[in-house]
């Protein structure tokens, strides 16, 4: 092979990278594909990541799978092969894929492998390797992979929650069908109670989705990964949708692109739900299905940041609830009201339903469940006490006071226990130091 023909082969492969960067996969996908590429290692891997990315897994993970039995094992074509199994829902071949990782690697590799074991096994109940996963995740640098450690802490505080919840009796009845980002983690082991009885929610987790990813006009990734997950789920279901948290994060999404483009967010707001939604009702909406859209939760107030851009993101939250809100009534699907339930009165999230910053309890979902379910319910049903029609909106208020209250006491009461036994524990050594001072005194 001629210098002058490897140096075109670089520059090929050079100007994809500038496309991957940019996230222009069908670009970067028909250099890849181009006759000379076709025997360059480097170029076919990332070809293949390519065609995942833009929604074809059989030709992506075919190509993965061909120069893994040529070239043998390789870290990097691995972990693409195990992404690209949880991209196309093929949880058992990427958690055997990773399996095997774990064997051959360790330190920060093994780390990396690790918090992908950690979702996958969290998602499909496999508590068992948990603590090994959890030990093995130390070595994770957090600054070369912020958003994979923030995972890891997130579930860490998830199994610590269930792990405080041993009392509680799981009830397997009903599957309710939950698709979503890292929001959709926490209704892993989850109730959820109405009229018709209990439901235990089966978790699809699609990894950094927004709800942007499902209104674009190209295909991609996000939206092959939520038609692979509608082919396992069955007719006459419930299914709940949490997409939109990240679409409304001040560093990314929609806020930052209206900034830098000058675009109305109202404008943005409009075309991303609208797309979202028409997504949603094209390939999951049937007579049968009964189809939830979960509000984005308010967000924290942090003391050590911008007090106007957390305003701005709070009013950008609530604008996109209230049309979302607005649109899931028009096209009578069923609202989650998540928003509703973790505001407080400042229009910030309340910090004691939070897991971490961007993440919530699994008992809020419980809530929320229980109350949209009365509301949907009351809409059908009008109950008159001495000639007069109950007045379902103050006694909502009246309830949410009530629970607000209880939780307050409940607060409160732990932190007197807690007084009392210090109190106590104080009298003790002050009786002791009496007695000692008093023995001291006679001698």
């Amino acid at each position: 092979m001629s210098k002058a023909y490897s140096q075109s082969i670089e520059k090929l492969v050079k100007l994809a990278d500038t496309y991957l960067e940019s996230k222009k996969f069908y670009e970067a996908l028909k250099i890849l594909d181009r006759v000379e590429l076709r025997d360059n290692y480097t170029a076919r891997v990332k070809g293949a990541i390519c065609s995942v990315e833009l929604g074809d897994f059989v030709k992506g993970i075919d190509t993965l799978c061909e120069l893994k039995n040529k070239k043998g094992y390789d870290f990097f074509l691995y972990l693409k092969l195990s992404e690209s199994y949880i991209s196309a829902n093929l949880h058992l071949l990427a958690r055997s894929t990773l399996r095997e990782m774990e064997k051959r690697e360790k330190g920060e590799k093994l780390a990396l492998v690790s918090i992908y074991c950690l979702i996958l096994d969290w998602i499909e109940g496999n508590t068992e390797y948990l603590e090994n996963q959890f030990r093995n995740i130390i070595n994770l640098n957090s600054k070369d992979y912020p958003n994979l450690a923030s995972y890891a802490i997130y579930i860490s505080r998830l199994a610590l929650y269930w792990e405080r919840q041993h009392k509680k009796n799981f009830i397997i009845t009903k599957k309710f069908y939950v698709i979503g980002d890292s929001h959709s983690l926490s209704l892993k082991y989850v109730n959820l109670s109405n009229f018709d009885g209990i439901y235990t929610p089966e978790i699809f987790w699609i990894m950094g989705a927004k709800a942007y990813h499902f209104g674009a006009k190209e295909n991609n990734l996000m939206k092959s990964k939520a038609l692979e997950i509608k082919k396992v789920i069955p007719e006459n279901s419930n299914i709940l949708f949490l997409f939109g948290e990240i679409d409304l994060r001040a560093d990314e999404g929609l806020i930052k692109h209206c900034l830098k483009t000058g675009e109305s967010e109202d404008v943005a707001i409009k075309k991303t739900i609208t797309g979202y939604l028409n997504f949603i009702i094209e390939n999951f909406q049937t007579t049968k299905n009964k189809i939830y859209i979960g509000t984005v939760h308010a967000p924290i107030y942090h003391d050590d940041e911008s007090l106007k851009k957390q305003l701005h993101r709070s009013e950008t939250i609530s604008n996109w609830n209230d049309y979302l809100k607005e649109k899931i009534k028009i096209l009578n699907l069923r609202i989650f009201d998540i928003y509703k339930y973790s505001l407080d009165k400042n229009k910030f999230g309340k910090r004691e339903m939070f897991i971490d910053d961007n993440h919530l309890f699994p008992f809020v979902y419980e809530e929320v469940f229980k109350r949209e379910n009365f509301l949907n319910k009351r809409n059908d049903v009008k109950i008159n006490i001495d000639g007069r029609e109950i007045d379902f909106d103050k006694l909502d208020s009246d309830l949410q006071d009530l629970v607000n209250s209880y939780r307050f006491a409940e607060q409160e009461l732990h932190r007197l226990q807690a007084m009392l036994a210090l109190t106590n524990a104080a009298k003790v050594y002050y009786m002791q130091t009496l007695k000692s001072r008093l023995a001291s005194t006679k001698s």
